[in-house]
Formats: C-alpha cells, sequence, structure tokens
C-alpha cells in the first residue's frame, strides 16, 4: 500500500533516527509531503492537473521542433 511504501522510505530519513543531520530532516519532509500530497484526494488531483498541463506543454513544443517534410 501507499502508507508501507511511504513509511519504508521515510523511515531511514526520519529525525529520530538521525539528530543534527539537516539533510535528512529537508528528505523526511520531502517524502512526508509527497505522501500528503498523495493521499489527499483534492491534493491529488491538483498534482495530477498540473503533471497533465506540463506534458502537454512539453508535447506542444516537441511538435513544434520537428521539421516539415517537404516533398
Amino acid at each position: 500500500t501507499d502508507q508501507r511504501a511511504f513509511r519504508m522510505k521515510a523511515l531511514p530519513y526520519h529525525t529520530d533516527k538521525n539528530p543534527g543531520n539537516t539533510m535528512a530532516e529537508r528528505k523526511f519532509k520531502y517524502i512526508n509531503e509527497a505522501y500528503h500530497t498523495l493521499v489527499n484526494p483534492v491534493l491529488r488531483d491538483e498534482y495530477d492537473r498540473a503533471w497533465d498541463d506540463d506534458d502537454n506543454e512539453k508535447q506542444n513544443e516537441e511538435e513544434e521542433e520537428e521539421p516539415e517534410c517537404r516533398t
């Protein structure tokens, strides 16, 4: 499940296991924020829409870069 995957990913970076390690703290906060985004339906929908918009922009850029075929 998502929760189990989150725990396995976050555990090595937990602040109790890494006191004073700011890099581990930042990584733990990042993973925690990502988890909460994925399990919250409203935030997940916003994330998915932003991802779709980004994919559409990239696809449009690729289409513009393709040279025209002249016969």
